[in-house]
Protein backbone atom coordinates (compact mmCIF):
# COMPACT_ATOMS: atom_id res chain seq x y z
CA UNK A 1 0.00 0.00 0.00
CA UNK A 2 2.98 2.52 0.92
CA UNK A 3 4.55 1.40 -2.10
CA UNK A 4 1.19 2.32 -4.55
CA UNK A 5 1.14 5.88 -2.42
CA UNK A 6 4.56 6.70 -3.51
CA UNK A 7 4.16 5.84 -6.97
CA UNK A 8 0.88 7.91 -7.34
CA UNK A 9 2.65 11.15 -5.06
CA UNK A 10 5.63 10.42 -7.88
CA UNK A 11 3.13 10.59 -10.70
CA UNK A 12 1.47 13.74 -9.49
CA UNK A 13 4.98 15.32 -8.17
CA UNK A 14 5.88 14.99 -12.04
CA UNK A 15 2.77 16.44 -13.84
CA UNK A 16 1.75 18.44 -11.26
CA UNK A 17 2.23 22.12 -13.53
CA UNK A 18 -0.26 19.87 -15.73
CA UNK A 19 -2.65 19.45 -13.09
CA UNK A 20 -2.49 22.84 -12.39
CA UNK A 21 -2.84 23.77 -16.07
CA UNK A 22 -5.61 21.95 -16.56
CA UNK A 23 -7.10 23.14 -13.59
CA UNK A 24 -7.29 26.48 -15.13
CA UNK A 25 -8.60 25.74 -18.53
CA UNK A 26 -11.29 23.38 -17.02
CA UNK A 27 -12.14 26.72 -15.07
CA UNK A 28 -12.27 28.86 -18.18
CA UNK A 29 -14.07 26.33 -20.16
CA UNK A 30 -16.75 26.11 -17.69
CA UNK A 31 -17.32 29.85 -17.20
CA UNK A 32 -17.39 29.62 -21.14
CA UNK A 33 -20.02 27.03 -20.69
CA UNK A 34 -22.28 28.15 -18.41
CA UNK A 35 -21.97 31.58 -19.70
CA UNK A 36 -23.18 30.00 -23.41
CA UNK A 37 -26.07 27.67 -21.79
CA UNK A 38 -27.56 31.03 -20.47
CA UNK A 39 -27.03 32.91 -22.84
CA UNK A 40 -29.14 30.21 -25.49
CA UNK A 41 -32.04 30.20 -22.26
CA UNK A 42 -31.96 34.40 -22.45
CA UNK A 43 -32.10 34.93 -26.06
CA UNK A 44 -34.33 32.36 -26.84
CA UNK A 45 -36.92 33.67 -24.66
CA UNK A 46 -36.10 36.98 -25.84
CA UNK A 47 -36.59 36.56 -28.94
CA UNK A 48 -38.54 34.93 -31.65
CA UNK A 49 -37.29 31.55 -33.51
CA UNK A 50 -37.28 33.73 -36.99
CA UNK A 51 -35.28 36.55 -35.41
CA UNK A 52 -33.13 34.23 -33.56
CA UNK A 53 -32.74 32.34 -37.07
CA UNK A 54 -31.92 35.58 -38.80
CA UNK A 55 -29.14 36.48 -35.54
CA UNK A 56 -27.08 33.23 -36.47
CA UNK A 57 -27.43 33.66 -39.90
CA UNK A 58 -25.53 36.84 -39.60
CA UNK A 59 -23.09 35.40 -37.54
CA UNK A 60 -22.14 33.30 -40.15
CA UNK A 61 -20.51 36.14 -41.93
CA UNK A 62 -18.28 36.62 -38.74
CA UNK A 63 -17.69 32.88 -38.85
CA UNK A 64 -16.47 33.55 -42.41
CA UNK A 65 -14.14 36.42 -42.04
CA UNK A 66 -12.69 34.15 -38.50
CA UNK A 67 -12.32 30.93 -40.34
CA UNK A 68 -10.21 32.33 -43.24
CA UNK A 69 -8.45 34.95 -42.07
CA UNK A 70 -8.04 35.57 -38.35
CA UNK A 71 -8.49 31.83 -37.29
CA UNK A 72 -5.50 30.56 -39.13
CA UNK A 73 -3.22 33.54 -37.92
CA UNK A 74 -4.15 32.41 -34.53
CA UNK A 75 -3.12 28.93 -35.56
CA UNK A 76 0.26 30.63 -37.20
CA UNK A 77 0.92 32.97 -33.67
CA UNK A 78 0.58 29.61 -31.38
CA UNK A 79 2.76 27.65 -33.05
CA UNK A 80 5.41 30.22 -33.64
CA UNK A 81 5.51 31.67 -30.24
CA UNK A 82 7.83 29.15 -28.84
CA UNK A 83 10.17 29.63 -31.52
CA UNK A 84 10.41 33.11 -31.87
CA UNK A 85 11.40 32.78 -27.70
CA UNK A 86 13.64 29.80 -27.91
CA UNK A 87 15.82 31.91 -30.70
CA UNK A 88 15.09 35.35 -28.43
CA UNK A 89 12.91 37.00 -31.71
CA UNK A 90 9.88 37.89 -30.14
CA UNK A 91 10.00 41.35 -31.15
CA UNK A 92 10.20 40.11 -35.08
CA UNK A 93 7.60 37.27 -34.55
CA UNK A 94 5.37 40.52 -32.72
CA UNK A 95 5.83 43.05 -35.41
CA UNK A 96 4.87 40.01 -38.34
CA UNK A 97 1.60 39.52 -36.34
CA UNK A 98 0.85 43.40 -36.60
CA UNK A 99 1.36 43.20 -40.43
CA UNK A 100 -0.92 40.39 -40.62
CA UNK A 101 -3.39 42.06 -38.71
CA UNK A 102 -3.59 44.99 -40.63
CA UNK A 103 -3.41 43.03 -44.00
CA UNK A 104 -5.92 40.26 -42.68
CA UNK A 105 -8.37 43.66 -41.48
CA UNK A 106 -8.33 45.99 -45.01
CA UNK A 107 -8.86 42.48 -46.53
CA UNK A 108 -12.48 42.13 -43.98
CA UNK A 109 -13.22 45.78 -45.22
CA UNK A 110 -12.82 45.64 -48.85
CA UNK A 111 -15.16 42.29 -48.75
CA UNK A 112 -17.62 43.78 -46.57
CA UNK A 113 -17.75 47.22 -48.89
CA UNK A 114 -18.01 44.44 -51.92
CA UNK A 115 -20.84 42.99 -50.40
CA UNK A 116 -22.87 45.83 -48.92
CA UNK A 117 -22.50 47.51 -52.59
CA UNK A 118 -24.39 44.40 -54.18
CA UNK A 119 -27.21 44.48 -51.30
CA UNK A 120 -27.98 48.03 -51.96
CA UNK A 121 -29.10 47.14 -55.14
CA UNK A 122 -31.04 44.35 -54.07
CA UNK A 123 -34.49 44.07 -51.57
CA UNK A 124 -31.74 43.29 -48.39
CA UNK A 125 -30.14 46.81 -48.62
CA UNK A 126 -31.49 46.96 -44.61
CA UNK A 127 -28.85 44.16 -43.96
CA UNK A 128 -25.96 47.03 -44.45
CA UNK A 129 -26.56 47.76 -40.76
CA UNK A 130 -26.19 44.52 -39.89
CA UNK A 131 -23.33 44.01 -41.99
CA UNK A 132 -21.68 46.98 -40.73
CA UNK A 133 -21.35 45.63 -36.92
CA UNK A 134 -20.66 42.40 -38.06
CA UNK A 135 -17.28 43.39 -39.98
CA UNK A 136 -15.90 45.33 -36.24
CA UNK A 137 -17.25 42.70 -34.26
CA UNK A 138 -15.08 40.25 -36.94
CA UNK A 139 -12.09 42.57 -36.49
CA UNK A 140 -11.88 42.66 -32.81
CA UNK A 141 -12.98 39.32 -32.00
CA UNK A 142 -10.80 37.98 -34.52
CA UNK A 143 -7.59 40.13 -32.46
CA UNK A 144 -8.82 39.21 -29.62
CA UNK A 145 -8.23 34.90 -30.57
CA UNK A 146 -5.13 35.91 -31.44
CA UNK A 147 -4.31 37.73 -28.65
CA UNK A 148 -5.48 34.78 -26.55
CA UNK A 149 -3.61 32.31 -28.57
CA UNK A 150 -0.33 34.65 -27.53
CA UNK A 151 -1.47 34.43 -24.26
CA UNK A 152 -2.02 30.06 -24.30
CA UNK A 153 1.66 29.49 -26.09
CA UNK A 154 3.18 31.26 -23.63
CA UNK A 155 1.05 29.23 -20.84
CA UNK A 156 -0.56 31.76 -18.92
CA UNK A 157 -3.21 29.64 -18.33
CA UNK A 158 -4.96 31.71 -15.15
CA UNK A 159 -5.21 35.16 -17.18
CA UNK A 160 -6.69 33.15 -20.23
CA UNK A 161 -9.52 30.98 -17.88
CA UNK A 162 -10.86 34.66 -16.55
CA UNK A 163 -10.45 36.74 -19.50
CA UNK A 164 -12.82 33.55 -21.15
CA UNK A 165 -15.14 33.99 -18.60
CA UNK A 166 -15.53 37.55 -19.00
CA UNK A 167 -15.54 37.34 -22.36
CA UNK A 168 -18.75 35.16 -22.62
CA UNK A 169 -20.46 36.19 -19.75
CA UNK A 170 -20.10 40.16 -20.87
CA UNK A 171 -21.31 38.85 -24.21
CA UNK A 172 -24.66 37.69 -23.32
CA UNK A 173 -25.15 40.26 -20.44
CA UNK A 174 -24.73 43.42 -22.66
CA UNK A 175 -26.88 41.65 -25.37
CA UNK A 176 -29.19 41.69 -22.92
CA UNK A 177 -29.04 45.35 -21.76
CA UNK A 178 -29.06 46.28 -25.58
CA UNK A 179 -32.03 44.22 -26.38
CA UNK A 180 -33.98 46.03 -23.16
CA UNK A 181 -32.79 49.58 -25.02
CA UNK A 182 -33.60 48.92 -28.43
CA UNK A 183 -35.69 45.58 -28.52
CA UNK A 184 -34.93 42.06 -29.65
CA UNK A 185 -33.49 42.55 -32.85
CA UNK A 186 -30.27 41.29 -34.38
CA UNK A 187 -28.68 44.41 -34.52
CA UNK A 188 -29.43 45.15 -30.71
CA UNK A 189 -27.74 41.31 -30.21
CA UNK A 190 -24.60 41.98 -32.26
CA UNK A 191 -24.01 45.36 -30.78
CA UNK A 192 -23.78 44.24 -27.51
CA UNK A 193 -21.35 41.74 -28.61
CA UNK A 194 -19.26 43.99 -30.10
CA UNK A 195 -19.50 46.19 -26.79
CA UNK A 196 -17.76 43.14 -25.28
CA UNK A 197 -15.48 42.58 -27.56
CA UNK A 198 -14.36 45.99 -27.27
CA UNK A 199 -14.11 45.33 -23.73
CA UNK A 200 -11.80 42.52 -23.69
CA UNK A 201 -9.52 44.27 -26.55
CA UNK A 202 -8.52 46.84 -23.73
CA UNK A 203 -7.92 44.22 -21.14
CA UNK A 204 -5.86 41.82 -23.44
CA UNK A 205 -3.83 44.68 -24.81
CA UNK A 206 -2.93 45.57 -21.50
CA UNK A 207 -1.98 41.96 -20.26
CA UNK A 208 -0.31 41.28 -23.26
CA UNK A 209 2.67 44.06 -23.26
CA UNK A 210 3.99 42.06 -20.45
CA UNK A 211 4.90 39.41 -22.93
CA UNK A 212 5.58 41.13 -26.59
CA UNK A 213 5.68 44.45 -27.75
CA UNK A 214 4.21 45.41 -31.27
CA UNK A 215 6.08 48.70 -31.37
CA UNK A 216 7.97 49.20 -34.51
CA UNK A 217 7.65 49.32 -38.02
CA UNK A 218 10.63 47.47 -39.25
CA UNK A 219 8.96 44.10 -41.29
CA UNK A 220 11.14 40.95 -41.32
CA UNK A 221 10.55 39.07 -44.88
CA UNK A 222 12.18 35.89 -43.39
CA UNK A 223 9.37 35.69 -40.42
CA UNK A 224 6.64 36.49 -42.71
CA UNK A 225 7.24 33.76 -44.91
CA UNK A 226 7.60 30.91 -42.34
CA UNK A 227 4.23 32.26 -40.55
CA UNK A 228 2.87 32.38 -44.37
CA UNK A 229 4.08 28.50 -45.35
CA UNK A 230 2.09 27.45 -42.13
CA UNK A 231 -0.43 29.28 -42.16
CA UNK A 232 -1.87 29.68 -45.89
CA UNK A 233 -3.25 25.97 -45.71
CA UNK A 234 -5.34 26.56 -42.60
CA UNK A 235 -6.61 29.62 -45.37
CA UNK A 236 -6.84 27.38 -47.81
CA UNK A 237 -9.46 24.84 -46.79
CA UNK A 238 -10.91 27.99 -44.22
CA UNK A 239 -13.56 29.10 -46.71
CA UNK A 240 -14.36 25.12 -47.91
CA UNK A 241 -15.07 24.72 -43.76
CA UNK A 242 -16.84 27.45 -43.27
CA UNK A 243 -18.97 26.66 -46.18
CA UNK A 244 -19.47 23.46 -44.54
CA UNK A 245 -20.33 24.63 -40.95
CA UNK A 246 -22.78 27.67 -42.76
CA UNK A 247 -24.76 25.69 -45.29
CA UNK A 248 -26.76 23.82 -43.01
CA UNK A 249 -28.46 26.91 -41.82
CA UNK A 250 -28.37 28.29 -45.28
CA UNK A 251 -29.76 25.36 -46.74
CA UNK A 252 -32.62 25.19 -43.98
CA UNK A 253 -33.03 28.82 -44.83
CA UNK A 254 -33.22 28.36 -48.88
CA UNK A 255 -35.40 25.00 -48.42
CA UNK A 256 -37.34 25.85 -45.49
CA UNK A 257 -38.15 29.07 -43.18
CA UNK A 258 -36.03 31.23 -40.58
CA UNK A 259 -38.20 29.68 -37.96
CA UNK A 260 -36.27 26.35 -38.71
CA UNK A 261 -32.72 28.01 -38.56
CA UNK A 262 -33.81 29.03 -35.14
CA UNK A 263 -35.15 26.15 -33.88
CA UNK A 264 -31.61 23.98 -35.31
CA UNK A 265 -29.31 26.77 -33.92
CA UNK A 266 -31.00 26.23 -30.32
CA UNK A 267 -30.23 22.81 -30.74
CA UNK A 268 -26.88 23.12 -32.04
CA UNK A 269 -25.81 25.61 -29.22
CA UNK A 270 -26.49 22.89 -26.28
CA UNK A 271 -25.92 19.99 -28.60
CA UNK A 272 -23.02 20.48 -30.71
CA UNK A 273 -21.27 22.84 -28.86
CA UNK A 274 -21.46 21.68 -25.00
CA UNK A 275 -19.60 18.49 -26.24
CA UNK A 276 -16.86 20.39 -28.00
CA UNK A 277 -16.29 22.77 -25.33
CA UNK A 278 -15.96 19.59 -22.85
CA UNK A 279 -13.17 17.60 -25.01
CA UNK A 280 -11.83 21.24 -26.18
CA UNK A 281 -10.52 21.66 -23.02
CA UNK A 282 -8.24 18.82 -23.94
CA UNK A 283 -7.11 20.72 -27.08
CA UNK A 284 -6.17 23.92 -25.10
CA UNK A 285 -4.65 22.22 -22.87
CA UNK A 286 -2.12 20.24 -24.68
CA UNK A 287 -1.71 22.63 -27.93
CA UNK A 288 1.20 24.72 -26.36
CA UNK A 289 2.75 21.42 -25.00
CA UNK A 290 2.78 19.84 -28.18
CA UNK A 291 4.26 22.31 -29.76
CA UNK A 292 7.09 22.59 -27.49
CA UNK A 293 7.70 18.69 -27.28
CA UNK A 294 7.34 18.79 -30.97
CA UNK A 295 9.82 21.58 -31.46
CA UNK A 296 10.42 22.39 -34.99
CA UNK A 297 8.15 19.20 -35.86
CA UNK A 298 11.08 17.22 -37.45
CA UNK A 299 13.08 14.99 -34.43
CA UNK A 300 11.79 11.77 -34.53
CA UNK A 301 12.11 10.83 -30.55
CA UNK A 302 9.93 14.07 -30.21
CA UNK A 303 7.18 12.94 -32.40
CA UNK A 304 6.85 9.85 -30.78
CA UNK A 305 5.97 11.75 -27.93
CA UNK A 306 3.82 13.58 -29.50
CA UNK A 307 1.88 10.79 -31.26
CA UNK A 308 1.81 8.90 -27.48
CA UNK A 309 -0.03 12.18 -26.25
CA UNK A 310 -1.95 12.59 -29.48
CA UNK A 311 -4.08 9.12 -28.78
CA UNK A 312 -4.38 8.80 -24.93
CA UNK A 313 -6.54 12.62 -25.30
CA UNK A 314 -8.32 10.75 -28.33
CA UNK A 315 -9.17 7.95 -26.64
CA UNK A 316 -10.90 10.06 -23.27
CA UNK A 317 -12.34 12.24 -25.66
CA UNK A 318 -13.92 8.98 -27.52
CA UNK A 319 -15.53 7.77 -23.75
CA UNK A 320 -16.89 11.16 -22.96
CA UNK A 321 -18.26 11.33 -25.70
CA UNK A 322 -20.28 7.61 -26.23
CA UNK A 323 -20.72 9.01 -22.34
CA UNK A 324 -22.76 11.72 -22.76
CA UNK A 325 -24.05 10.31 -26.10
CA UNK A 326 -26.22 7.75 -23.84
CA UNK A 327 -27.14 9.79 -21.33
CA UNK A 328 -28.60 12.49 -23.18
CA UNK A 329 -30.37 9.62 -25.19
CA UNK A 330 -32.30 8.98 -21.99
CA UNK A 331 -32.67 12.76 -20.42
CA UNK A 332 -33.41 14.71 -23.76
CA UNK A 333 -36.32 15.90 -23.01
CA UNK A 334 -35.58 16.92 -19.26
CA UNK A 335 -32.53 18.67 -20.68
CA UNK A 336 -34.53 20.51 -23.17
CA UNK A 337 -36.87 21.63 -20.62
CA UNK A 338 -34.12 23.35 -18.28
CA UNK A 339 -33.63 26.11 -21.25
CA UNK A 340 -36.81 26.22 -23.52
CA UNK A 341 -40.23 26.60 -22.55
CA UNK A 342 -41.39 27.34 -25.93
CA UNK A 343 -43.00 23.87 -27.43
CA UNK A 344 -41.46 24.71 -30.39
CA UNK A 345 -37.77 23.87 -29.58
CA UNK A 346 -39.01 21.09 -27.17
CA UNK A 347 -40.53 19.37 -30.23
CA UNK A 348 -37.54 18.71 -31.33
CA UNK A 349 -35.58 17.52 -28.47
CA UNK A 350 -34.92 14.25 -29.65
CA UNK A 351 -32.50 14.90 -32.19
CA UNK A 352 -29.81 16.48 -29.05
CA UNK A 353 -27.89 12.89 -28.66
CA UNK A 354 -27.46 12.73 -32.34
CA UNK A 355 -25.85 16.33 -32.71
CA UNK A 356 -24.22 15.65 -29.47
CA UNK A 357 -22.46 12.47 -30.89
CA UNK A 358 -21.23 14.89 -33.89
CA UNK A 359 -19.91 17.25 -32.11
CA UNK A 360 -18.18 14.99 -29.92
CA UNK A 361 -16.58 13.27 -32.99
CA UNK A 362 -15.43 16.20 -34.69
CA UNK A 363 -13.91 17.08 -31.58
CA UNK A 364 -11.92 14.26 -31.58
CA UNK A 365 -10.81 14.25 -34.77
CA UNK A 366 -9.50 17.80 -34.17
CA UNK A 367 -7.53 16.36 -31.37
CA UNK A 368 -5.47 14.20 -33.73
CA UNK A 369 -4.90 16.68 -36.07
CA UNK A 370 -2.93 18.52 -33.69
CA UNK A 371 -0.71 15.46 -33.98
CA UNK A 372 -0.49 16.94 -38.01
CA UNK A 373 0.27 20.65 -36.86
CA UNK A 374 2.71 19.91 -34.48
CA UNK A 375 4.72 17.98 -37.67
CA UNK A 376 4.18 20.94 -40.11
CA UNK A 377 2.35 18.63 -42.03
CA UNK A 378 -0.83 21.28 -42.72
CA UNK A 379 -0.95 21.06 -46.27
CA UNK A 380 -1.83 17.38 -46.02
CA UNK A 381 -3.92 18.29 -43.60
CA UNK A 382 -5.54 20.69 -46.00
CA UNK A 383 -6.88 17.88 -48.86
CA UNK A 384 -8.35 16.16 -45.35
CA UNK A 385 -10.26 19.40 -44.48
CA UNK A 386 -11.07 20.64 -48.63
CA UNK A 387 -12.33 17.28 -49.49
CA UNK A 388 -14.20 16.31 -46.44
CA UNK A 389 -15.74 20.47 -46.11
CA UNK A 390 -17.04 19.39 -49.62
CA UNK A 391 -18.71 16.40 -48.58
CA UNK A 392 -20.17 17.64 -46.04
CA UNK A 393 -21.87 21.15 -47.75
CA UNK A 394 -23.33 18.66 -50.36
CA UNK A 395 -24.90 16.54 -47.72
CA UNK A 396 -26.17 20.08 -46.03
CA UNK A 397 -27.91 20.80 -49.54
CA UNK A 398 -29.29 17.25 -50.07
CA UNK A 399 -30.33 16.59 -46.59
CA UNK A 400 -32.13 20.05 -46.21
CA UNK A 401 -34.01 19.41 -49.12
CA UNK A 402 -35.36 15.86 -48.01
CA UNK A 403 -35.11 15.74 -44.40
CA UNK A 404 -34.94 19.60 -43.58
CA UNK A 405 -33.77 20.02 -40.06
CA UNK A 406 -33.24 16.02 -39.26
CA UNK A 407 -31.90 16.12 -42.17
CA UNK A 408 -29.02 18.70 -41.58
CA UNK A 409 -28.31 16.95 -37.69
CA UNK A 410 -27.43 13.52 -39.46
CA UNK A 411 -25.53 15.43 -42.50
CA UNK A 412 -23.16 16.83 -39.54
CA UNK A 413 -23.17 13.63 -38.34
CA UNK A 414 -22.25 11.29 -41.58
CA UNK A 415 -19.10 14.50 -41.70
CA UNK A 416 -17.62 14.13 -38.51
CA UNK A 417 -17.54 10.48 -38.79
CA UNK A 418 -15.89 10.74 -42.30
CA UNK A 419 -13.26 14.15 -41.05
CA UNK A 420 -12.34 11.62 -37.88
CA UNK A 421 -11.40 8.47 -40.22
CA UNK A 422 -9.47 10.22 -42.62
CA UNK A 423 -7.50 12.32 -40.35
CA UNK A 424 -6.74 8.48 -38.21
CA UNK A 425 -6.22 6.69 -41.17
CA UNK A 426 -3.60 9.21 -42.30
CA UNK A 427 -1.26 9.35 -39.03
CA UNK A 428 -1.41 5.58 -39.35
CA UNK A 429 0.27 6.03 -42.92
CA UNK A 430 2.41 8.44 -41.81
CA UNK A 431 3.94 6.23 -38.68
CA UNK A 432 4.45 3.47 -41.17
CA UNK A 433 6.69 5.84 -43.22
Amino acid sequence: MQKLRIYFLNIFNSYSGYFKEGAWVIFGQILSFLASLYGVKILTRKMLPEEYGILSLSLTYVALLSQVLFAPLSAGSTRFYIIAKEKNELSKYARTLKFFITVFSLISLIVTVVIGFLLFFTSKSNLNYILAFALVFSIISGINLIFTSIQIAARQRSLVAILQGVDSWSRYLIAIFTIFLFGAFTTSVISGYLVSSFLLFFIQFYFLKNIISFSGEKRDKDWENKIWDYIWPFISWGLFTWAQISSDKWSLAFFSTSKNVGLYTALYQIGYFPISVITGFGIQLLTPIFFQRAGDGFDVEKNKVVNTMASKINTIGLIITAATFLLSLLFHKQLFGLFFHNNDYIEISYLLPWLILSGGIFACAQALSLEMMSKMQTSNLAVIKITTALVGIFMNIVFAYLFQIKGVVFSSLFFSILYFFWIRHKIKISKLK
